[in-house]
């Protein structure tokens, strides 16, 4: 019995025993926390993107990561510390080797205790041949092209050659024409390529190559044109003078001087100088694409002189028959007037190289200004001649009629732009700042506003617009300069400024008088003493309050 109880306590003692352990062990509340890594993405051949998780447990926490890196498991590159403010930390990698595989982890601590993740790796892209697109004919002449194609990626390394191949399909005679500096290049390129032999056919491939190896890309066409060959300068008048010219139009190469343009400018109907008798036959089409103009030789008009790689002054002026011409594409330069007076110059294409273009009066059937696709300074618009950006408007041609908005785009227009423009209606937003000397004179235009920020009118802005009756001058306008309105049937003048904007005494040139007299001085209802008492506007003798909406 004694056994029995015995047995019994014993039994009660270690079952509340272990009772009693259980109920005392805490559970713990500071357990570490774990960094995992995912895969890494976003690889490329010289950078990629990895991200690390960060799960917390209890009160665990860590206050700072950082990555470590490098193509052995030893990685020995760290990325910087990046405080951990979320449970993921991600981190761009760059400067990377193409083609190599890297080792990563992260790595993370709170100032006590430091936690790893598992390492993990990922392989950087190879390097490529260059990826460049097919070519195209940006322009031509009878024996010359500008090629242009497109270096799509230059495959992880630098170009080290890059350009065209040139074959001749007659003789198998094969050429490689090459882009000088290949190496910075990226983008858009341009090959200048001149031939040897008229009415051939040439096949143009292009091309580029790094270390990896070299790429063509989509092969293009070109047939060669008879043209005449000036071997020196001054020898046109020879080569056409002894055997006659019976065609509308004629193809030149070689180099030309002031002898040589005098003779085509008499062969274009320009007038005949003294002492040289007419010829019985004219030309209206002349390509002299593949010519070099050259210093020296007669005075091409009697007065000016050739200037070597320009379109000078007067160049062409008066040549009655011109209809069309392409101009070469070595030229740097088309100056003010130098197709001056061509009456049948219905289009003009600047060529490629040209940095500089002024406009020339007079030219009324001139209906579009194109440009060369090989051409980096010009940009064309519906036949309209802009810069490269279309921040400026350089040359409207005057045979385009109708109503033109010039675009938001462009902050400024160039001298004389729109000169003896055929244009009725013209529509410029306010964000115009800068207008040139004489850009609307002769135009067609009825009526015109003009910018709220305009500062200075200029010089003969209107100069002989003789169909123009109303002009709205903004709140900007500070200055009105000489001879602005003059020639002008000016009827309404609107002024927004509330001082009276300085008006010089040349404004109105000869037609003052009538514009004093005829035409009604539109300003604000507060500005109305101002502008009859001021020296210059009081002359009008008829100044009203302007409203709101012109009234």
């Amino acid at each position: 019995m004694n056994d029995m109880y015995s047995l019994l306590r014993y039994m009660a003692l270690v079952f509340l025993a272990v009772l009693t352990g259980c109920a005392s062990v805490p559970e713990p509340t500071n357990i570490e926390p774990v960094i995992s890594v995912e895969e890494a993405s976003d690889v490329t051949r010289t950078g990629a993107t990895v991200t690390a998780t960060v799960m917390t447990q209890g009160t665990g926490k860590i206050a700072r990561l950082q990555f470590r890196y490098g193509q052995t498991p030893d990685m020995e590159q760290q990325s910087p510390y990046f405080d951990v403010d979320a449970d993921k930390v991600s981190w761009q990698m760059t400067d990377l080797i193409p083609g190599k595989v890297y080792y990563f982890c992260a790595t993370g601590g709170n100032g006590k205790a430091t936690v790893t993740s598992e390492v993990m790796t990922f392989e950087t892209m190879h390097n490529e041949r260059p990826e460049i697109s097919g070519a195209s004919i940006l322009s031509y002449g009878p024996m010359s092209m500008f090629v242009g194609f497109d270096i799509v990626s230059d495959g992880g390394l630098p170009i080290t050659e890059a350009g065209c191949d040139v074959l001749d399909i007659s003789t198998g005679e094969k050429t490689r024409h090459l882009i000088e500096d290949a190496s910075p290049l990226s983008g858009m390129q341009r090959v200048f390529i001149f031939v040897s032999s008229a009415e051939n056919t040439y096949s143009v491939t292009p091309f580029a190559a790094n270390e990896e190896g070299e790429t063509t890309g989509e092969t293009v066409f070109f047939t060669s044109r008879k043209a005449f060959s000036l071997s020196m300068p001054g020898l046109l008048s020879r080569l056409i003078g002894s055997r006659g010219y019976d065609s509308d139009s004629i193809v030149i190469m070689g180099k030309m001087d002031g002898n040589d343009f005098r003779f085509l400018r008499k062969m274009l109907g320009a007038p005949t100088l003294p002492g040289e008798d007419p010829l019985s036959r004219f030309i209206s089409m002349a390509d002299i694409t593949d010519v070099e103009i050259v210093e020296g030789g007669a005075s091409y008009d009697g007065n000016r002189f050739v200037t070597a790689d320009v379109i000078s002054t007067g160049l062409f002026a008066d040549c009655s028959e011109l209809s069309e011409i392409m101009l070469p594409v070595s030229a740097k330069s088309i100056m003010r007037e130098a197709f001056q007076g061509c009456g049948r110059l219905t289009s003009l294409t600047v060529p490629a190289n040209i940095s500089t273009v002024l406009p020339s009066s007079n030219c009324i059937a001139l209906s579009r200004i194109d440009v060369s696709a090989a051409n980096p300074f010009f940009k064309s618009s519906e036949g309209v001649l802009f810069n490269r950006d279309f921040s400026g408007i350089l040359w409207f041609p005057p045979a385009k009629d109708g109503s033109f908005t010039v675009p938001s785009t462009v902050k400024s227009i160039g001298e004389e732009t729109f000169r003896g423009t055929s244009l009725s209606s013209l529509i410029i937003s306010d964000g115009m700042t800068g207008i040139g000397r004489g850009a609307l004179a002769e135009s067609n235009l009825v009526e015109v506003t003009l910018p709220a920020d305009l500062v200075n009118i200029p010089e003969a802005l209107f100069q002989n617009s003789r169909r123009l009756s109303t002009v709205r001058i903004g709140s900007g306008t500070e200055y009105v300069g000489d001879y602005v309105f003059d020639g002008c049937p000016l009827r309404n003048l609107y002024v927004d400024s509330f001082y009276p904007p300085f008006l010089s005494k040349n404004a109105f040139g000869n037609s003052s008088s009538d514009i004093y007299d005829n035409c009604v001085l539109h300003v604000n209802p507060s500005s109305l003493p101002l502008f009859r008492t001021h020296s210059e506007w009081g002359k009008f003798k008829n100044i009203s309050a302007i409203s709101t909406n012109y009234e």
